[in-house]
């Protein structure tokens, strides 16, 4: 068993949280939570952004690209949030589509994007980002079951509590993904939350601006 470690402080942290117009899960509730935690509590730079039903990936790609070229360069840690629906729309490889609404049978419903084409796009920027997509994208990859309202509440209010207890304190991504899997586990949740590493990546650690040791890149990978 191996352990590497590698560190780089990032000068700030950014944050675009983002959620449909015709979002029927009452996102904006847990969304203004998580807005709350990382403004107050970790310092951050936070902004939102309503999909529209019009143009919505041309909408969505427009905001981005203005949001990347404003918080340019490796030094800025991104952090990118996603509340809603998706359902993987490829057969060999996992193309997702977010939507903001499904039909009782799981299927989306409504305007749609194409998340694989906007990973694309994204690329092309330099830097690390954290992708959290929150809701239906967890509980459809962890149990192919269909969200409610009910169902995402729960992991919403996991998340926002975990960053609260850890009140800014430095925390790898890997260890408040081990804490919301324990909170998964002994609440016997629908689905579990899912961790996925960028290979050749360390695991990032978030801390409130301006806490010692905070926005490090820390290898806690075991290979």
């Amino acid at each position: 068993m191996k352990h590497a470690r590698k560190r780089r402080s990032y000068n700030s942290t950014s944050v675009l949280i983002f959620h449909w117009e015709n979002d029927n899960l009452n996102i904006i509730t847990g969304e203004n939570r998580l807005v709350d935690i990382f403004c107050r509590v970790y310092d951050f730079q936070v902004e939102t952004f309503t999909i529209p039903l019009v143009d919505s990936q041309f909408a969505l790609l427009l905001h981005l690209r203005t949001w990347f070229d404003n918080n340019q360069g490796k030094n800025v840690l991104k952090i990118i949030v996603y509340s809603g629906h998706a359902r993987n729309a490829g057969t060999t490889a996992f193309r997702w589509e977010l939507a903001g609404r499904t039909d009782r049978h799981g299927a989306l419903q409504g305007p749609r994007l194409s998340w694989w084409a906007v990973r694309e796009f994204l690329r092309e920027f330099a830097g690390d980002t954290c992708y959290i997509f929150d809701y239906e994208l967890l509980v459809s990859r962890g149990s192919n079951a269909i969200a409610s309202s009910s169902d995402s509440w729960p992991f919403s209010k996991a998340l926002v509590d975990t960053l609260r207890d850890l009140d800014g304190r430095p925390a790898t991504l890997a260890q408040i993904y081990t804490k919301l899997s324990h909170w998964a586990q002994q609440t016997q949740a629908v689905s579990c939350p899912i961790h996925v590493l960028k290979l050749g990546k360390p695991s990032i650690t978030i801390a409130r601006a301006g806490v010692p040791n905070a926005s490090l890149s820390s290898d806690d990978n075991k290979l």
